[in-house]
């Protein structure tokens, strides 16, 4: 058995086990592979028998906000072990040298949302590392009816950053933890997808776009509803009420959003409805922490601080 960083170069054989596991096309995960490779840089390591890869592990190297600094961190993507090779300990042993070349890469945490399945990974295997710092909580509230003369409503975003208002980012480095935003990250993570499709609000003024909702049109007990994915833009409470009163006029009754307590969409929600807890849902997701230096800052591990919302699931 040979455990190897992985590259491009790997890229037919790690797509064909990446497909075998996820239930996806080799066309597919070699799409995901590169895309993922432009959202930051990817860090993978394998295990080979007999010039097969039999065990993966990846990680994205994703620029983080922490108040008001910069940090690098390991973003967990995926993990893979052949069904022929399973139990045999091979995920620990292709995931120790990734969280290496993350620290030495700058990287001062790995993360990841994990599922009911890994969170037990994470609490069972100390040797993994992962620390379960708290569940991302689904709510739901009533669309409300509102004026809304400057949303379209569209299935596409711009293809470049040009006609983005400058001001129009939301200013999340001084109020808690949350991913590197930019117009370019925005369109590279939503509109360039591989095979994912998502539905937009885009709110223009005078050609400039203000600002941006991600969403999906979904149903909860056969009620016609939208999946608030995410946000994106200085105004959220403005932007998020324009969209919801054009999206009521279609139809629609309830809004669901799945986010950290303290994220800033949930708090513009809160202002215009009352939110309530989903009593359940059948794929809850957690986030998890790794520490991996001495610069990780104490309140990293306090839920109430990061901003994280369905869409940054990746």
């Amino acid at each position: 058995m040979q455990i190897a960083p992985l590259t491009f170069q790997d890229v037919n054989a790690w797509a064909t086990l990446l497909a075998l596991c996820f239930h996806r096309t080799e066309a597919e995960m070699v799409a995901l592979l590169h895309w993922l490779n432009k959202l930051g840089n990817l860090v993978a390591w394998g295990a080979w028998e007999d010039n097969q890869l039999v065990a993966q592990y990846t990680c994205l190297i994703r620029s983080v906000y922490a108040y008001d600094t910069l940090y690098k961190a390991g973003m967990s993507m995926n993990m893979a072990v052949h069904p022929d090779y399973r139990g045999r300990g091979l995920i620990k042993h292709v995931a120790a040298p990734v969280y290496d070349s993350v620290q030495q890469q700058g990287g001062m945490m790995g993360l990841g949302f994990s599922n009911a399945d890994g969170v037990r990974v994470d609490r069972n295997s100390k040797s993994y590392g992962y620390q379960v710092i708290g569940q991302m909580q689904p709510v739901i509230g009533l669309l409300q009816a509102s004026p809304h003369p400057n949303i379209q409503l569209c299935d596409h975003l711009p293809g470049s950053e040009q006609g983005f208002n400058d001001a129009c980012q939301l200013d999340i480095r001084q109020n808690g933890i949350a991913f590197l935003k930019t117009p370019d990250t925005f369109i590279s993570r939503y509109a360039a997808h591989p095979f994912r499709k998502y539905q937009y609000g885009i709110w223009e003024e005078a050609g400039q776009i203000q600002g941006i909702v991600v969403y999906r049109d979904i149903q909860i007990l056969g009620i016609p509803c939208v999946a608030l994915l995410d946000a994106w833009g200085a105004d959220l409470r403005g932007l998020i009420a324009q969209w919801m009163g054009a999206i009521r006029k279609k139809g629609a009754l309830i809004v669901q959003a799945l986010l950290t307590p303290a994220h800033p969409v949930r708090k513009a929600l809160a202002t215009m409805q009352p939110l309530f807890r989903q009593p359940y849902t059948r794929n809850p997701y957690y986030l998890t922490l790794k520490h991996l230096g001495q610069d990780q800052p104490i309140y990293s591990f306090d839920f109430n601080s990061w901003h994280f919302i369905g869409g940054d699931i990746l």
